[in-house]
């Protein structure tokens, strides 16, 4: 067969010529650089950053839900919205409490999904709704594994259909099932295949059954939260993770284009059969498209799709340093990670789809090249720095990836799970999963366990125009071993500002809109005074701006949300925020020059250097 045919069969005419889509919320236009954003009904930029909640979905005494209970989630997340100010969650759910047998689907384990995300809605979060799988199902596992699964329900992965599950001699992380493992391998690989299932109502089929019940989930949701919570529903995350589980002769670019995304159109499809046609399917690519491990499991690359597959998708990336998890011992430095990012982004133009990045994060208590302070700083940079040629500051265009990290665990070492029902294999301690260790959060949501200026972060909300560059320094954390981490400074005119101090610096192309500037501030950035720099003024905040200012920062939770409002006509305007004490007075006017002047010739003041 020809590749024509296969992109007729792949592509239905009426997704090859997609009209505008979009929502009274929100919409996506092209950018004049090629890259794809997301637009409110105002006409501003969108941005996100939140969480994933969380980890607890793969337990069975959560009853595969993000919280135990509806006050839990209370809690819970009033504490994330009030300390980090994020705007987003990935909500996580799974099959197996969906679909627990046959012709089944548990209205009772959807509507406590439903309570739970009301509840996120009412703190002011998008949702980012999220089937997660890893290992494709805690059936596939005896009980005296050493590890377990979590997704499909066990009618799906019958026992004599499937060999001894055994992932080697030597295993050394729950990973390494995905690649050794014949079990979980099998079961991935019937699942992209559509493969016959024996159950107690006859023979189905494994993804015909997955699609059905994805339909009365989309259904049940959509016939539960009332039009407005709806409207901060973004979109599906039908699979977290593909894995190929073995491509049976096809190559990476063919499994892509005859088996991943034939699935997501099909998900399209469902969507938009059930009154989500205005969402999004955030589509994962295979799980090592982009992976840095090396020969253990080879990148596959991407640019693989021989035809765009319409609008109604975003590319939904995860990323992990995977070598330095594992053999890589050299250091995070500044700007590891900022070809890893564009790779991203490239990826989701050549897509004509925006970028979002659904998981990233680093084991705790990490030192060297496992630092993990020194991954998550890492991490974060290239979520909103492109860098010039000679490598030596930001670029002036550097898109902002929005982005959930993984994860928020409230109930982190305080679990009761009985791995594989095995009763003696209480997990208690960690995320209480295949001994992760992942959670930004401990004792209950009220500590953390990674640095509080890497966790409560400065980012933008909404743009009214087009960003050029963002960028949050957060002066200099310390690693593992009390070294810091001083990555930026402001350069200019061979003059450098705030060298190891905390800054937040933004620019953007101002458009005539009715609605203005937002964005965020951490609540340890905003302790002492600030000074206001833009284009226009210069102000001093202390709780409250004098009546001449253009700005506006208001209290909210811990930190703060600053609002401008937006321009009368097409111009570059900027804002730079820092500890009043961190400029002189008598230096501040020669500073909103100097960044003026900058900005006039296109280039970034922010050196990385």
């Amino acid at each position: 067969m020809n590749k024509l045919l296969y992109i007729i069969l792949l592509f239905p005419a009426n997704m090859l010529q997609a009209e505008t889509f979009s929502d009274p919320m929100l919409s996506v236009i092209q950018r004049e650089k090629g890259d794809w954003v997301f637009i409110d009904r105002d006409g501003r930029e969108v941005y996100w950053r939140g969480f994933n909640v969380s980890g607890s979905t793969k337990h069975i005494e959560k009853g595969f839900k993000p919280f135990r209970t509806a006050d839990d989630a209370e809690i819970a997340l009033q504490q994330l919205k009030s300390k980090t100010g994020a705007n987003i969650i990935r909500f996580l759910i799974a099959w197996e409490g969906v679909h627990p047998a046959v012709d089944r689907i548990d209205y009772g384990y959807l509507a406590e999904v439903v309570s739970q995300i009301k509840i996120a809605i009412d703190k002011g979060f998008f949702v980012l709704v999220d089937y997660h799988q890893d290992l494709y199902s805690r059936h596939l596992f005896n009980a005296d594994s050493w590890h377990t699964g979590n997704g499909a329900p066990a009618w799906i992965v019958p026992d004599d259909e499937y060999p001894q599950e055994y992932c080697g001699i030597v295993c050394v992380s729950w990973s390494q099932h995905n690649l050794t493992n014949e079990a979980v391998r099998l079961a991935f690989r019937r699942f992209w295949e559509n493969a016959e299932v024996n159950t107690t109502k006859g023979v189905r089929h494994v993804q015909d059954e997955y699609v059905w019940q994805i339909k009365h989930v989309l259904q049940f949701l959509k016939d539960n939260l009332s039009v407005e919570e709806f409207s901060y529903i973004v979109g599906l995350d039908p699979f977290n993770e593909p894995v190929d589980g073995g491509m049976n002769g096809l190559s990476a670019e063919e499994w892509d284009n005859l088996r991943l995304w034939p699935f997501y159109q099909r998900v399209r499809a469902a969507m938009n059969e059930t009154g989500w046609e205005a969402r999004w399917v955030f589509a994962e690519p295979l799980v090592f498209w982009n992976t840095n491990a090396g020969l253990i499991a080879p990148a596959t690359g991407g640019h693989h799709l021989w035809q765009s597959p319409g609008q109604g998708f975003v590319f939904n990336s995860h990323f992990y340093d995977a070598a330095r998890m594992s053999w890589n011992l050299a250091n995070v430095k500044n700007k590891t990670y900022v070809k890893s990012f564009q790779e991203i982004t490239e990826e989701a133009k050549f897509l004509k789809m925006p970028a979002f990045v659904s998981e990233f994060g680093m084991w705790l208590h990490g030192q060297g090249s496992k630092d993990t302070n020194r991954m998550l700083q890492g991490i974060y940079q290239g979520l909103s720095t492109q860098v010039t040629k000679d490598g030596v500051r930001q670029s002036f265009y550097s898109p902002f990836i929005s982005s959930t990290q993984w994860h928020w665990d409230y109930y982190y070492g305080n679990h009761k799970e009985l791995q594989n029902y095995n009763s003696n294999k209480l997990m208690q301690s960690k995320d209480a999963w295949n001994d992760e260790d992942f959670s930004v959060v401990a004792n209950w949501g009220t500590t953390y366990n990674v640095s509080q200026k890497i966790v409560e972060r400065a980012y933008p909300r909404r743009i009214p125009g087009e960003l050029q560059h963002f960028y949050f320094a957060e002066g200099g954390e310390p690693d593992a071993k009390g070294k810091l981490s001083h990555w930026a400074s402001l350069k200019l005119n061979g003059q450098n500002w705030l060298e190891n101090k905390p800054f937040v610096w933004l620019t953007w192309k101002g458009k005539p809109l009715s609605a203005g500037l937002e964005l965020y501030l951490p609540g340890w950035f905003i302790e002492k005074p600030l000074v206001v720099i833009t284009e226009e003024s210069i102000d001093i905040w202390n709780n409250e701006f004098n009546q001449t200012s253009d700005i506006t920062i208001i209290k909210e939770g811990h930190g703060a949300r600053v609002s401008r409002a937006p321009s009368n006509e097409d111009r570059t305007q900027f804002v730079l925020l820092t500890a009043a004490e961190n400029i002189p007075n008598t230096k501040r006017e020669l500073l909103q020059y100097q960044l003026d002047e900058s900005i006039g010739q296109h280039i970034s003041p922010v050196s990385l250097k």
